[in-house]
């Protein structure tokens, strides 16, 4: 009998746990699964990641592929997230792009729905996508407020301090004339110094400042602004001129006291872009200092009279010639790239970027990663031009280029290679829309890539400067 009863109670106590187990008692991990919503977009960029607004923990990230570069993300539903865009994704040059709807940046997903961005933006400094406001409110996800925190990224997130000191800038306006200056970031505002135009200008006035987490950097007295800091924090450039007319500037960080005879050695290849009476078009060659050989040539393959004399640089980075009173260049403070103004024999301004070259290997896969642009067009079009890039590891090269004067943007698509130099020559560019010439010379630590391009636009050509950074 009690063995009897021993049964009937271990029957009994499986029975009640089998009870509590279907009712979802005993705190397990019990009921329905939760659903999910899946959200999909186009990007440039490495990858997509959603972000737990109230712990900013990572819930899921997805990786960018194909042409175009695409990605698709499934997040639970009934919590609020926060969402970036990752550029040169694991690399010394990754990037974090906070997705904004408007104003918001919290996003509460509400239903099981799919969810399609359209191709997302960074030329703002900030991720925007392409779906209204309404149709992702009609699938099932609202923007909904705002949070400031770049959660997992904060290490790599830019702020106003990135921009803060001295600089060195060379701009060129639309109008084809230069301009050269110290400036002084602080607290937010430019204050420029030093000034000295082609034209006589004074000095221009005071410039506020914004830096977006992304590192494009923007203006809230200019909405043409648009600027770009390179990973490094020692390269700014920038569309928009500093005298209130539309132009392109660059900036190296200054670094007084540091410069000697010994840094200006060895062959530099230059590019640049010549705007004025007598010619309009670009200019690319070398000038080896060691020699004081200058050999540059125009997009029409005619020589180009570059600064003559004898080359020298002061302890705060000035590069001057002493047959060129207005050559002005300034050196970068890794000594690998100097920025410079002056006017050619004929009164044509001139815009040129300098970057050292040394032995090394390159290769076309020296290219891939994300990029932005900004550069100047002169020609049949005279403006500025700015935009994310994207390159993959064989040269396919996609450009979301925005022009300042012209149509909102266009988008490109192309091919580039580099040769053992580090070149770009015409036959190493292909699908570019109406190229006729081109060049370009990726820098010795592969963070700045400059090249040149000749295109056709109804019969009549346009000649570009373009300076990409990382």
């Amino acid at each position: 009998m009690r063995i009897g009863n021993w049964y009937k109670f271990l029957a009994l106590m499986l029975f009640s746990i089998g009870l509590l187990a279907a009712c979802g008692g005993g705190g397990g991990g019990g009921g329905e699964p939760v659903a999910s919503a899946t959200i999909t977009g186009e990007v440039l960029g490495t990858a997509f990641v959603a972000v737990d607004s109230s712990t900013g923990a990572e819930v899921g990230r997805a990786t960018a592929s194909g042409t175009p570069r695409t990605f698709s993300l499934q997040v639970p539903v009934g919590r609020d997230y926060m969402f970036f865009l990752l550029e040169n994704e694991g690399t010394s040059f990754e990037r974090a792009f906070p997705v904004y709807m408007d104003s918001d940046n919290v996003f509460s997903v509400r239903e099981p729905q799919t969810i399609d961005m359209g191709f997302m933006s960074t030329a703002s400094g900030l991720a925007r996508p392409s779906i209204t406001r309404a149709d992702m409110i009609g699938r099932g996800m609202e923007p909904i407020g705002q949070n400031t925190s770049m959660g997992p990224f904060t290490g790599i997130g830019f702020t106003d301090a990135n921009m803060e000191g001295a600089w060195n800038v060379h701009g060129m306006e639309d109008d084809g004339h230069w301009s050269h200056a110290s400036l002084t970031i602080n607290n937010g505002s430019g204050s420029f110094s030093n000034f000295a135009s082609q034209e006589g200008d004074g000095t221009p006035p005071d410039l506020p400042l914004d830096m977006n987490p992304g590192g494009v950097i923007t203006s809230p007295a200019d909405p043409d602004l648009n600027g770009f800091m390179g990973r490094m924090g020692q390269m700014m450039v920038m569309t928009d001129g500093f005298t209130g007319e539309h132009g392109l500037m660059t900036a190296l960080k200054s670094a007084p006291g540091t410069f000697a005879s010994g840094d200006l050695t060895g062959t530099w290849q230059v590019h640049g872009i010549v705007n004025g009476p007598s010619f309009k078009g670009w200019i690319q060659g070398t000038i080896n200092f060691d020699t004081g050989s200058v050999n540059l040539a125009r997009n029409d393959d005619q020589a180009f009279t570059g600064p003559s004399g004898t080359a020298g640089i002061n302890a705060d980075g000035t590069v001057t010639f002493s047959g060129t009173s207005t050559f002005n260049g300034s050196m970068s403070s890794d000594k690998n790239k100097i920025a410079a103004t002056m006017t050619d024999a004929p009164g044509n301004g001139v815009l040129m970027m300098l970057q050292r070259r040394q032995m090394m290997m390159h290769q076309t896969g020296d290219l891939a990663g994300s990029w932005f642009m900004h550069g100047m067009r002169t020609g049949a079009e005279n403006a500025p031009q700015f935009g994310p890039v994207s390159v993959g590891t064989g040269g396919q090269t996609g450009m979301h280029r925005f022009q300042q004067g012209m149509p909102l943007f266009e988008d490109m698509n192309f091919n580039m290679g580099l040769d053992q130099q580090g070149m770009m020559g015409p036959g190493n560019m292909t699908g570019f829309p109406g190229m006729m010439n081109s060049a370009g010379f990726i820098g010795p630590d592969n963070d700045v890539f400059v090249m040149t391009v000749t295109s056709s636009a109804d019969t009549v050509a346009n000649h570009d400067l373009m300076i990409l950074q990382k």
